[in-house]
């Protein structure tokens, strides 16, 4: 029941939108990259509402600043 009611909100929220993106400069560029951001939110949420909390990115950075200290031998 939840899933249909993100749903629903998510699909008011691109009717709200849709009318200035097409009015856009760059339409497709922006129609492109609103859908992206769009998609994104719209997973998180669904993961976020199962229990499956995505990873934050801090543990990537983490992990990437640990190779580079750790990975050079100076």
């Amino acid at each position: 029941m939840a899933l249909v009611g993100l749903l629903t909100g998510y699909c008011l929220i691109v009717l709200m939108d849709l009318k200035r993106l097409l009015r856009s400069k760059y339409k497709n560029r922006t129609l492109i990259l609103y859908a992206f951001l769009i998609s994104v939110g719209f997973l998180i949420s669904v993961l976020q509402i199962y229990g499956n909390n995505p990873v934050s990115p801090s543990v990537y950075i983490e992990k990437v600043v640990n190779f580079v200290i750790n990975g050079v031998n100076l």
